[in-house]
């Protein structure tokens, strides 16, 4: 079933690529674009207090994982990219667009460890929502998170964020982010 969630669905999700002043968004694949060793052990650590079990435990399942990730770019269901630094070419993050149903769209982020504080979060942010704005027919992406991640919180606010009296099935916070030109 497709819930393409693109304003023109003939776009090739899986040849778009984002450009920051340092860094590019490309979308996963297991094209060997990055490492998917580092990919999952950059994910766990990065997510470490968030209770999540390591998803991508062998080689075969992270291969799988990002091949059904490929799928879904190709029928409109979600766009999810790696975070490649400019100046090292190294991983340090990923970020994503997802639409669970047809009326939402959900943008989620993570940065590496070692790449924390430094306005990573920031700079991607505001390059998929500016290409949210021109390609996503969605108003709105929703932005979940644990209220306890602060950097998280502040995010969604600095991208004007509005919390909402929904939590997601874990109890985080949900904030809209709003996609208007």
């Amino acid at each position: 079933m497709t819930l393409s969630f693109l304003k023109n669905p003939h776009l090739d999700l899986l040849s778009e690529k984002i450009e920051t002043e340092r860094c590019i968004i490309v979308p996963f694949s297991v094209h060997g674009r990055v490492d998917m060793h580092e990919v999952q052990r950059e994910f766990c650590k990065a997510n470490k207090n968030l209770f999540i079990n390591p998803f991508l435990p062998t080689y075969e399942e992270e291969y799988e994982f990002i091949k059904n990730i490929e799928e879904g770019m190709k029928t409109g269901n979600s766009f999810e990219n790696f975070i490649i630094e400019k100046e090292t070419e190294k991983l340090i993050g990923a970020v994503g667009l997802n639409s669970p149903e047809e009326t939402t769209m959900n943008i989620g982020l993570w940065i590496r460890e070692d790449k924390h504080w430094k306005w990573y979060a920031t700079e991607v942010y505001t390059a998929v929502i500016e290409w949210a704005k021109k390609n996503v027919k969605h108003t709105y992406l929703k932005h979940s998170t644990n209220p306890e991640n602060l950097a998280s919180v502040k995010l969604a606010l600095k991208f004007w964020g509005i919390l909402q009296d929904e939590k997601t099935d874990r109890g985080h916070s949900i904030y809209h982010i709003s996609l208007s030109v």
